[in-house]
């Protein structure tokens, strides 16, 4: 019994390390990986990757980011967080990330889970979730937070004492067929969403930017907001010139913030690293190629799968496909280990079972059995749910960079009315700087201080670099506005199509208790979002032919003051007046632009409840609710319905629609009439005059294309009678008019549309699923009511036809194995107990222990006189008994040992689960310098079996 064993890898870490329980990935495919965080001690927390063939290197490095800061929260000031280069306390008020509690990788090997904890305890804050992507170390989507723990729970609930990603076993459970998402595949047909671009202004355009190249005469700046430039603004002058500018920047529109703190958007996480690169053509988007391309049946997908994180206040997280959040579920105690089991045959639907160890008070050790229904339709909701988040993010990210592109190119042009304006107050001119400009436009006669600005401060180079910077700027807004932000909210508005005819089919989602009013309420935000984006391209374009006017105009008054002295020849005028007086007075000062009106979202330094616009609108959507509520009420009274018609009736209703019994047309003009009139007492007899009257008015307003189809239908049959537009008609285009939009902020529309939608789709899956979850009482072994520290491992393995789950508890100074065979309702389960002492009688202290495959355990033993070890055990050598108040039944039966490094004892040891016969063991030592990687033997040929 001994050996040493070989090492596969070694390496002297930069800084000290630590290694956690989960370091090494579940498949050998990926078993030259392991996983490393930074000590608890140092000052920024981090995981980092390494590749563990020959010589240990690093792959990445990943930190947690720090959560996102309220101003209206006490965050930090203006300059800290906004990225505007301050130096100084604004750097230090940034704050630290949070800290890598626990890591766990997906079942494929090709995601990572971290559960990341605030960095500090001072303001109350829950862990959260990042699933991070193997390839390159970036966030495959955003960060999942924790539910909130109850207030009556101790203050350690926050915490969570276990994590784990496991594959789903696999059930035979057909998806719906009758539950097929149109939408869906439209949007396949449909051509991608293109690229976001990354590019910034041309470096024309960092006049205006923090830190970026001077342009102007001599190198001199031409100036932020409140300063005059000059030559070499350094130091304190530069830090009050951003600081002014931090109090007028514009608040991000973030899809994260939108949603708000706890808040979740069910989406799958698309791993980039499962999609075939081969295949992906040069354009569109590749966050939402990934999640339309529907990977059902492929090999190797992680959306089979289920995230546990298991809480000391006893909750258990469960999130399907390691970032869909299905509830959480108490079971009374802290969550020692967490697997997933096939669920049983007599459940009346798919669930997903988990087998949970945990304490209770009544027990050190209890298990209780989790139940969380899985309805056969939940796939096509999960996928129409991702689709929605990826459209919506596309659609924020590419409105945010043109608005940071724009932002930037305004800041130039304000820059030289500041300059101008700097000019004209050692001449004596009190006139505003437009004034000036357009008096010279009109008079071709400049200021004094305006042509002192032209002959000195103003070059041909500068201007060009200025036409460069916004034309730039305005390109980009006006094709995001047609090529992302139109085409994603209108494939929003399709999707939210088949999600309110979902609402109208309760025999197949009744469970989810999806709310009509809100889908309708996004469909609305979604509808006038596509409206403003439409104006607000005019708008652009409108100014982008007025700016191209100006900058010719600038370039002949240039012209003129060049060669006005001792020169007879006069430069040509190659411009229009109007559009360059309409760019001076309506589109040159910042307050006067109307592209701001449709960007704006109010400062960054004000919190979201001063916004305006923001309550204005959410009062429209109340005004919206109410509206809906009362047309649902009208329309079944009308046909003598409930307010949730059944598919039957339905279908009943239509057939006599088609044979002319009953009149939709008529029915839709009372429905109209019943918004504009609460009271309306809806009767058959008192309706045509008044259907007849708002007939008339809806005649003489909408426009002629919808009636010439009318008029054309009359003259081909004489009976026909014009009809208003059908109802889709009368609510893009009546309805808008009686209750319009109260802002077109496109930040604004977007904010509330993706903060509802986010919470219709979270609280439909939960109650679908979490909200329906059962659990069984607690039971489980005897292992002895003065244990005080408890650590349990599980394993699921599949043996010919049944599936049976190892247990393995180490408590005090005893030893408990069990094993069951999941096949049938009431399992048998054997137990096996043994003391924690060799057979010389020597004490045993565990550091760490696993299972070593389906067949033995691993122990790494710590002995204060003697060199640590590994040692193995065989499940043959133990003696199985059916009843579980076990005494021990003497020295635990090791079948081999293995010696580690005396000169370098290991402070820690993390093993692999890899089911093939090649088995890793990491180690940590030299306080946390020195990582290894050790190959243990697992030929069970040589096994020792001795006591």
């Amino acid at each position: 019994m001994g050996g040493a064993l070989p090492v596969v890898s070694s390496k002297t870490l930069p800084a000290a390390s630590d290694l956690p329980a989960n370091s090494l990935p579940p498949r050998a495919s990926t078993s030259k990986l392991a996983l490393l965080t930074s000590s608890p001690s140092a000052p920024d927390s981090k995981l980092a990757l390494y590749r563990t063939s020959t010589t240990a290197d690093l792959v990445w490095e990943w930190t947690p980011p720090a959560p996102p800061v309220d101003p209206s929260a006490g965050g930090p000031k203006p300059g800290g967080r906004l990225g505007l280069g301050l130096k100084g306390k604004g750097k230090a008020a940034q704050g630290a990330g949070g800290k890598v509690e626990q890591v766990a990788w997906s079942p494929t090997g090709t995601a990572i889970s971290a559960l990341v904890s605030p960095a500090f305890a001072s303001r109350p804050s829950n862990p959260s979730l990042a699933l991070l992507s193997v390839q390159t170390g970036t966030p495959i989507s955003s960060p999942i937070p924790l539910p909130a723990a109850a207030p009556a729970k101790s203050p350690t609930s926050g915490s969570s004492s276990h994590l784990s990603w496991q594959a789903l076993p696999s059930t035979a459970q057909p998806l719906d067929p009758l539950v097929t998402s149109f939408s869906l595949d439209l949007i396949r047909r449909l051509p991608a969403l293109p690229k976001i671009a990354k590019e910034t202004l041309p470096s024309a355009g960092d006049a205006a930017a923090p830190g970026g190249p001077g342009i102007g005469l001599a190198g001199a700046r031409i100036g932020g907001p409140g300063g005059s430039g000059g030559a070499g603004v350094f130091g304190a002058k530069q830090a009050m010139l951003e600081r002014e500018r931090a109090k007028e920047a514009q608040r991000a529109l973030n899809m994260q913030s939108a949603i708000g703190e706890g808040g979740r958007f069910p989406r799958l996480a698309a791993a980039a690293e499962t999609a075939d690169a081969g295949d992906a053509p040069s354009f569109g988007d590749g966050a939402v190629r990934a999640v339309l391309r529907l990977r059902k049946g492929k090999d190797g997908s992680d959306e089979d799968s289920v995230l546990c994180a298991g809480g000391e206040d006893g909750a258990v997280h469960v999130f399907l496909g390691g970032s869909v959040y299905l509830g959480s579920i108490d079971v009374g105690g802290n969550v020692l280990a967490i697997t997933a089991v096939p669920s049983s045959p007599d459940l009346a639907e798919p669930a997903i079972s988990l087998l949970v160890h945990h304490s209770i008070p009544s027990a050190p050790l209890a298990i209780s059995r989790l139940h969380i229904p899985t309805p056969s339709t939940l796939p096509t909701v999960l996928h129409v749910s991702t689709t929605l988040n990826a459209h919506f993010e596309h659609a924020f990210e590419a409105l945010q960079g043109a608005r940071n592109m724009w932002d930037e190119a305004r800041r130039i042009g304000k820059g030289w009315l500041q300059r101008i304006a700097d000019v004209s107050r050692p001449h004596g001119v009190t006139t505003p700087p437009t004034t000036q400009l357009h008096l010279l436009l009109l008079t071709g006669r400049p200021t004094r201080s305006l042509h002192d600005f032209l002959a000195s401060k103003m070059n041909e180079r500068v201007l060009v670099k200025w036409e460069q910077a916004m034309g730039a700027a305005l390109e980009r807004l006006r094709k995001v506005a047609w090529m992302s932000v139109v085409p994603a909210l209108e494939k929003i508005v399709v999707m939210l199509k088949e999600v309110e005819a979902w609402t109208l089919w309760p025999d197949k989602s009744a469970s989810y208790g999806f709310s009509k009013v809100e889908v309708r309420q996004v469909s609305h935000l979604a509808r006038e979002a596509i409206a403003a984006t439409a104006r607000m391209q005019r708008e652009v374009e409108e100014e982008e032919r007025c700016f191209k006017q100006f900058g010719a105009w600038l370039h002949f008054e240039l012209d003129k003051v060049a060669q006005q002295e001792g020169s007879e020849i006069r430069p040509l005028a190659n411009f229009v007046p109007l559009p360059v007086s309409h760019y001076i007075r309506h589109c040159l000062p910042v307050t006067g632009s109307q592209i701001s009106t449709y960007l704006s979202f109010g400062l960054a330094t004000a919190p979201l409840s001063a916004n305006g616009d923001l309550r204005a609108t959410e009062e429209w959507l109340d005004s919206l609710a109410a509206q809906s509520v009362r047309a649902d009420h009208a329309d079944a009274h009308l046909t003598g319905e409930g307010t949730q018609p059944s598919l039957k009736e339905m279908l009943k209703r239509m057939a006599e629609e088609l044979r002319g019994q009953v009149d939709a047309s008529e029915l839709e003009v009372r429905r109209l009439d019943q918004q504009l009139d609460p009271d309306f007492a809806p009767s058959y007899a008192s309706s045509t005059s008044r259907a007849d009257n708002l007939f008339s008015d809806l005649q003489s307003d909408l426009p002629a294309p919808a009636f010439a189809l009318a008029h054309s239908a009359s003259a081909l049959d004489p009976e026909y009678e014009a009809r208003p537009p059908s109802r889709s008609t009368v609510d893009l285009t009546t309805a808008a008019r009686i209750n319009p939009a109260p802002t077109q902020s496109i930040p604004v529309l977007l904010h509330l549309a993706v903060k509802t939608a986010a919470g219709l789709m979270d609280r439909a899956v939960r109650k679908a699923t979490g909200d329906r979850a059962s659990h069984s009482a607690a039971e489980g072994p005897n292992v002895g009511s003065g244990a005080s520290a408890i650590v349990v491992k599980t394993m699921l393995e599949r043996d010919q036809r049944h599936h049976l789950l190892y247990g393995l508890c180490v408590a005090g100074d005893t030893v408990y194995f069990s094993k069951r065979d999941l096949a049938g309702g009431s399992p048998a389960v054997q137990y096996a107990a043994y003391e924690l002492v060799t057979s010389g009688g020597v004490s045993l202290r565990p550091m760490h222990f696993d299972f070593s495959g389906p067949h033995g355990v691993v122990f790494a033993f710590d002995r204060q006189s003697e060199t640590p070890f590994l040692a193995t055990v065989d499940f043959a050598a133990l003696k199985w008994e059916a009843s579980p108040a076990l005494q021990p039944g003497g020295p635990l039966p090791i079948a081999r040992q293995y010696s580690l490094d005396e000169h370098f004892p290991p402070t820690a040891l993390a093993f692999s689960r890899c089911t093939e016969d090649v088995h890793l063991v990491a180690s940590l030592a030299a306080e946390g310098r020195r990582f290894e990687v050790l190959k243990l033997a697992a030929d069970r040929a040589d096994v020792d079996m001795q006591s």
